[in-house]
């Protein structure tokens, strides 16, 4: 292996976003250095099963959501006026296969 290559690995501290600390080694900044973490797995959606919500204003989900916020609306008036045009109250009752 050659020599002065490679980068200094020594040790650091690890801060979690809810303060829990451990030591690792690592090649960041200088031996003693305290890295915090801003997210980790204790509070990240992908690892905690999406417990906090992530915000999309103004984004394509809240484009998606202003576009089709009448949709179901519009639908069930459509199917009561077919049904009415062709004089039924409503849709028939679920099939049996027993009879």
């Amino acid at each position: 292996m050659k020599k002065d290559i490679h980068p200094d690995y020594h040790p650091i501290t690890i801060v979690m976003t809810d303060g829990h600390t451990y030591q690792t080694r690592s090649t960041y900044g200088k031996p003693g250095d305290t890295l915090r973490l801003e997210i980790d797995p204790t509070s990240h959606p992908a690892w905690t099963g999406g417990q906090q919500r992530m915000l999309d204003i103004g984004g394509q989900l809240a484009r998606f959501n202003k576009r089709f916020a009448n949709l179901a609306s519009k639908a069930k008036f459509l199917s009561k006026l077919a049904f009415a045009e062709n004089g039924l109250s409503g849709p028939p009752g679920p099939l049996s296969i027993w009879g």
